[in-house]
């Protein structure tokens, strides 16, 4: 993988991560 592809495979992780904890939350306040 390039540099560039590792990057925005982590960045897609990041967002992913970021959206379930996101929902765990709003799961949790609801």
């Amino acid at each position: 993988l390039e540099k560039g592809a590792i990057n925005v495979e982590a960045y897609k992780l990041r967002i992913i991560d970021a959206n379930s904890k996101f929902q765990t939350q709003a799961l949790a306040t609801n």
